[in-house]
C-alpha cells in the first residue's frame, strides 16, 4: 500500500488525528452471505450515494471482502460518522475500531 521511504515517498503517520480526521475500520456482515459479484456493485453505489450526502466529514478508502464479511476503511471525524454511514446505507456495522497503526514491508526498514 505504501512505498518505501527509500523510493522517495514518505510513509504517512497513523494513530493520531490528521486535520480533525482519524482512520476507522468497520466490520460488516454481508446480508445474504454473498459479498462478491453484482451485489458488491450495488453496495458500492449505495455507499457512494450516502457519502455524497454526508459531505466531507467521512471518506471511504477501500474495503476488504472475505467469504462472509466486508472490512471497510474510512477517514472520518468520528466513529459516529462511520455508524451514521452504515445506518443510512442499510449496512450492518458490527464493530467500528480506530486504526492505530499500519504496518507493511516498509516497516522493517
Amino acid at each position: 500500500m505504501f512505498r518505501s521511504a527509500k523510493a522517495g515517498l514518505k510513509r504517512p503517520k497513523l494513530g493520531f488525528v490528521i486535520a480533525g480526521f482519524a482512520i476507522w475500520a468497520c466490520d460488516s456482515v454481508c446480508c445474504d452471505g454473498d459479498c462478491n459479484g453484482h451485489r458488491s456493485v450495488g453496495v458500492s453505489q449505495k455507499s457512494c450515494d450516502v457519502l455524497r450526502d454526508m459531505g466531507p466529514k467521512i471518506q471511504w478508502q477501500q474495503s476488504y471482502v472475505t467469504d462472509d464479511k466486508i472490512y471497510c476503511v474510512y477517514i472520518a471525524e468520528s466513529e459516529k460518522d462511520v455508524l451514521e454511514h452504515a445506518k443510512k446505507g442499510g449496512f450492518p456495522a458490527n464493530r467500528v475500531s480506530i486504526v492505530r497503526a499500519v504496518i507493511d514491508p516498509a516497516t522493517s526498514e
